[in-house]
């Protein structure tokens, strides 16, 4: 297995004045989520335990979640989730959190907190309309 980049930061060219992009809006991607798990001494290879991964954006909602079931048969297990797209609003800190639990229990523990970075970088136009006015300049 091998890290190409871990990302820790996002910048989206959003044109000035443009409205809000809402929900909706994604920035084009896969990414993948990695989470290795090493089996504790008091573990057996028959034990079932869940991930829960859940993105929660600067203003404490969660934006998506996704939960895998697993074993760790030997001393340490992988599991690689991708996903399509990461949310565009609100810019700020978004939080990748992911939690675990034997399965069968209610409760979650939480076993990782990562900040991934969403930035603006305001434009005076987009790369479009920049080509739209070279063009009408030229035909006038």
């Amino acid at each position: 297995m091998s890290l190409i980049a871990v990302l820790h930061q996002l910048h989206v060219g959003i044109p000035k004045n443009a409205p809000p992009a809402g929900d909706a809006a994604v920035a084009t991607g896969k990414w993948s989520v990695l989470a290795v798990w090493q089996k504790e001494p008091h573990e057996n290879e028959n034990m079932s335990f869940e991930q829960k991964v859940v993105l929660v954006d600067p203003s404490g909602r969660g934006r998506w979640e996704s939960f895998t079931s697993f074993q760790i048969p030997k001393t340490q297990h992988r599991i690689i989730g991708n996903i399509l797209g990461f949310p565009v609003e609100p810019q700020g800190t978004y939080t990748l959190r992911v939690s675990v639990r034997q399965q069968g229990d209610s409760d979650w523990r939480e076993v990782l907190s990562y900040p991934i970075g969403m930035v603006h970088d305001i434009s005076e136009a987009s790369h479009a309309q920049k080509q739209e006015n070279r063009t009408e300049t030229r035909t006038q």
